[in-house]
């Protein structure tokens, strides 16, 4: 009630979910398709609207409860707000945009002035070295989101981590302290063998990934999200860029309402 805007359940009520509240590229239609499909839908994002107008970004997790014909009765489940996540998600990409728009320009006043191939790939070289450095500018922007997020190139190095990466790995006991340089699997090498095909299918494909992971570390279990996006430079991509949240205790309190019910 309090993140739709309204001053009670039965304002809330008296609204019609099939006519309206959901924004146009989130339609009902697909949550409706997919957990009568399936009976459940789990990290499901959409786009709500407020009693105001203004949109409220969600990830729901729900399952349709039935008779014993197999009838729908009601669909139950948790709504969480990552309005905030997305708006940095947004603010990232536009960084990693205008990061991309001057490298491209730098790499272009490099080729135009240098002719020998030999003198192209040094310059190149600097360039990425330079870029390096620039992607600390916006580090406060990247430290201001409350999810752990580290950057790699194509050989998986890690060129840039937030604080709150640090923090994450120093709470798992994992020694994270010159990062900058080193393979993500020598950082972390509990990580499975997939995780080298998540990465080479984003290099490859170009498209974000997202994967859900439950993984014992120093004798405890955690469950992560993970959101792995591409970074391209003249139509390939030269960087990942990997946002994890730990969802231990959410998925915790999930599977303790499914007890409950």
């Amino acid at each position: 009630v309090d993140m739709l805007g309204y001053r009670s359940f039965d304002e809330l009520a008296r609204r019609n979910l099939e006519t309206e509240g959901y924004d146009p590229q989130y339609p009902r239609s697909v949550f409706k398709e997919r957990i009568e499909r399936e009976g459940k839908v789990v990290g499901l994002e959409s786009a709500w609207k407020r009693s105001d107008g203004t949109t409220l970004y969600v990830r729901e997790s729900a399952q349709a409860v039935r008779d014993e014909l197999g009838n729908t009765l009601y669909y139950q489940g948790t709504v969480e707000d990552i309005t905030e996540k997305k708006q940095a998600e947004e603010a990232l990409r536009k960084a990693h945009d205008e990061l991309e728009m001057r490298v491209q320009q730098r790499t272009a006043e490099l080729e135009q002035a240098n002719e020998a191939l030999q003198a192209q790939i040094a310059e190149r070289i600097k360039a990425e070295r330079t870029l390096v450095a620039s992607e600390l500018q916006y580090r406060t922007t990247l430290d201001s989101i409350g999810d752990a997020i580290h950057v790699v190139d194509r050989d998986s190095r890690v060129l840039l981590i937030n604080s709150r990466f640090s923090r994450w790995s120093e709470e798992l006991g994992l020694n994270v302290a010159d990062a900058i340089g080193r393979t993500i699997f020598d950082l972390f090498p509990f990580l499975p063998d997939k995780v080298r095909d998540e990465y080479r299918q984003v290099f490859d494909s170009g498209r974000v990934l997202n994967t859900e992971e439950t993984n014992k570390v120093a004798d405890r279990e955690i469950v992560t999200e993970t959101r792995k996006i591409p970074v391209q430079e003249a139509g390939r991509v030269v960087r990942v860029v990997t946002v994890i949240r730990d969802v231990t205790e959410h998925r915790r309190a999930e599977e303790a309402i499914r007890r409950l019910t």
